[in-house]
């Protein structure tokens, strides 16, 4: 999977930042305190909302960005992430998925959905707020390789 647009608008120093990522290999340059590796926390932060490898992934993250503590997980520290905490945070990416990636999910269209219903009933291992978002995000995603 690839990454080929990225939109990020109000979090932490970045105002608004686009990018068309067009090739496999991209590199982000610029000054000290210029926001490169704020793009890097970006990701990261969708990535492990959207589709946590582990159950404490969403939680770690939250953790290393100052917008959760791990005495109180619960409440959420939106000015740690938010440029301006009265408007809100947008991330988003769009993703190109190989031949292989879409024949994989074809593969496994079973399994994830005997995942996704047991999620909905709170009896499956994934929390449901990656279930949602990735339900979500499924119109950013691109299947044509």
């Amino acid at each position: 999977m690839q990454i080929c647009h990225l939109e990020i608008k109000n979090f932490r120093g970045l105002e608004d930042v686009q990018a068309e990522l067009l090739t496999k290999v991209s590199v982000i340059v610029g000054p000290n305190a210029a926001g490169k590796t704020t793009i890097m926390e970006a990701i990261r932060l969708v990535k492990s909302l959207l589709a946590p490898r582990t159950q404490s992934e969403s939680s770690q993250v939250l953790f290393a960005l100052g917008a959760a503590s791990p005495h109180a997980p619960q409440r959420l520290h939106f000015q740690a992430v938010a440029r301006d905490a009265s408007r809100p945070v947008i991330i988003g990416c769009s993703y190109q998925l190989t031949e292989q990636e879409i024949a994989d999910l074809v593969a496994a269209k079973e399994i994830i959905a005997r995942t996704l219903v047991q999620v909905e009933n709170g009896s499956g291992d994934v929390p449901p707020l990656s279930v949602a978002g990735q339900f979500r995000a499924r119109g950013y995603f691109n299947c044509s390789a």
